[in-house]
């Protein structure tokens, strides 16, 4: 993840950002936790902030894609499986597109920490957008046999 917010080189500046994200979840986590009122609920607040963000990143993670293939002069959007990889990398780069499309006046580390919990929660911008991803797979599912041809 660091490597991926990493610009220009700087990994120290990316490692203290994320650090900060992870402080920030952590916090909010912990409020939840003291907020909760019977222990049911206390246990199922998760309060590590990397369980946090892989959970976040596997919850992101699409499944299929769609690839253009030209057959007689026009080009059809063929869904197509994702390699896990491939899938990984999507993952994590929606996560910092979404979290870098908000207002510029909110932070990176805490509009990062919104995005993780959101993602985690199985909410949000980004498992918006991979549902919507899915869905047009869906649609196109009649243009699936071009994928052998």
């Amino acid at each position: 993840m660091i490597n991926h917010i990493m610009e220009k080189g700087k990994k120290k500046l990316a490692r203290s950002l994320v650090e900060k994200a992870f402080e920030n979840i952590k916090r909010a986590q912990i409020e939840r936790y003291h907020l909760a009122s019977s222990p049911e609920e206390k246990e199922k607040i998760e309060l590590d902030p990397k369980k946090i963000l892989y959970k976040a990143v596997e919850n992101c993670m699409p499944i299929l894609q769609l690839q253009p293939v030209k057959r007689g002069g026009i080009t059809y959007q063929v869904p197509t499986p994702i390699t896990d990889k491939r899938a990984l990398f999507l993952s994590i780069k929606w996560l910092i597109e979404a979290t870098n499309d908000k207002d510029r006046t909110i932070h990176f580390p805490e509009q990062f920490a919104w995005e993780l919990l959101d993602a985690a929660n199985n909410t949000g911008k980004v498992v918006k957008r991979k549902q919507d991803l899915h869905r047009l797979c869906e649609a196109n599912r009649a243009y699936a046999h071009y994928r052998w041809s």
